[in-house]
């Protein structure tokens, strides 16, 4: 990947995002790249996640395992393994960020959930898959492995 000087100077002028957060229109033109600076940051941020295998936000892998070998930790309690085996936490060695893998189970396909470390009450207990915190038991929680729509469906 090739660096421009547009890149040098939007990495230079711009503030690092914290996590990955979905952009759906990246700037492409060096004009579009200038008008909106931000989202060039994020965009590039973005890249660098998927690249180095950094996985936060909506960017999680398909096979929760992979997590494991880029440094997470299983921190799933004996008991709740014991008694729900379709649900796997993993904790970030580096950050603290949680995130919780539920497989396919009646219907509903496999998700993960990522934890507010710093909620208060079910009010923003996670995050959706752009970073916002969000209510517990929303849609918006479940978030479906690399970046998709996470679709609900329902056993026939």
């Amino acid at each position: 990947m090739k660096i421009t000087n547009i890149d040098r100077w939007v990495y230079n002028h711009s503030k690092k995002p914290t996590h990955y957060v979905r952009i759906k229109n990246p700037p492409k033109t060096p004009a579009e790249k200038r008008n909106r600076i931000q989202d060039a940051r994020q965009q590039q941020f973005n890249y660098w996640c998927m690249r180095y295998g950094v996985y936060c936000g909506s960017y999680l892998p398909i096979d929760h395992t992979m997590l494991l070998r880029k440094g997470w930790k299983d921190t799933t309690h004996p008991n709740r393994r014991k008694n729900n085996p379709n649900t796997t936490e993993y904790t970030r060695k580096s950050s603290g960020q949680k995130v919780e893998y539920h497989s396919e189970k009646d219907g509903v396909a496999c998700h993960y959930h990522w934890f507010n470390n710093y909620s208060r009450s079910d009010a923003d207990c996670y995050f959706d898959r752009f970073g916002k915190p969000c209510k517990k038991k929303k849609r918006a929680t479940h978030l479906a492995p690399l970046d998709r729509d996470f679709i609900w469906r329902k056993k026939k």
